[in-house]
């Protein structure tokens, strides 16, 4: 979450609506895990009625899904379809560099990996180094509107 915060932070003085930017990013940078037990955003009712259709990093955590998703979203509320699209792709983006990877052109079996073990050293070593650079340019937005 922390690296996609600084992609939205990246991101946040180029948009036209900040605040729905800001907003639906950050809530679709972690959507791809609502089919996981593990995370927050998977332990909800809708949730575990959807585990019991998907496996995780499957379908959610696939391109079409997110396309699919998006093409929805320009049709019912477009301001938000590019936010979504940009917080949904740096997920799947970051999760290829996962042991595990994920499929990316599901259901095809080619998964992107790479060799981050999750809660692993790497992973610890780049938390703490995007919340240091999120906690730079957060204080750097936050001057700049003041």
């Amino acid at each position: 979450m922390v690296v996609g915060l600084f992609g939205i932070f990246l991101y946040l003085p180029y948009s036209d609506n900040p605040w729905i930017f800001f907003f639906v990013a950050l809530v679709s940078s972690v959507l791809p895990d609502i089919d996981s037990p593990r995370s927050r955003i998977g332990r909800n009712g809708f949730s575990k009625t959807l585990m019991a259709f998907v496996r995780h990093r499957g379908v959610v955590h696939s391109l079409i899904f997110m396309f699919l998703i998006y093409l929805i979203l320009f049709n019912v509320w477009e301001v938000a379809s590019f936010p979504f699209l940009f917080g949904y792709s740096i997920h799947l983006f970051l999760d290829c560099f996962t042991i595990r990877g994920v499929r990316l052109f599901y259901p095809f079996k080619r998964r992107f990996k790479f060799f981050v073990r999750s809660g692993g050293k790497v992973e610890m070593f780049i938390f703490v180094l995007f919340f240091i650079l999120d906690c730079f340019l957060f204080s750097v937005l936050l001057f700049r509107v003041s």
